[in-house]
């Protein structure tokens, strides 16, 4: 999907203070639904996500840290607590980290 992608790309699939043998990998994304108004507005955003991922991948907790509108800092946040990723593994351990991850909203190409 486009944000592994921009995930992978901007290096932000790692831990924010833990180096890990093994980073998380996401396993189930979905994106996020585009405020209406937002598109009534022909409005784009980005939201930063810091998100706590536990031992078995979960997403323990979510948290936008940085949006362009407040009006797409909900989906994000709604949309990133239904992904799954591996655990990141140290010293063949998982281990609970935290990682960042960018959600951006451009409006849908018309012909």
């Amino acid at each position: 999907s486009e944000y592994i992608n921009i995930l992978i790309e901007n290096n932000l699939l790692g831990s924010d203070s833990i180096r890990v043998d093994k980073r998380p990998e996401p396993l189930f994304t979905s994106q996020p639904k585009y405020p209406q108004i937002a598109l009534r507005k022909e409005l784009e955003g980005e939201v930063y996500i810091k998100l706590w991922i536990k031992n078995d991948g979960t997403i323990q907790k979510a948290k936008a840290l940085i949006a362009t509108d407040n009006i797409f800092i909900e989906p994000s946040l709604n949309a990133v607590m239904d992904w799954k990723l591996s655990p990141a593994k140290k010293d063949d351990k998982f281990i609970d980290v935290s990682i960042f991850v960018p959600i951006k909203f451009k409006l849908p190409k018309t012909p």
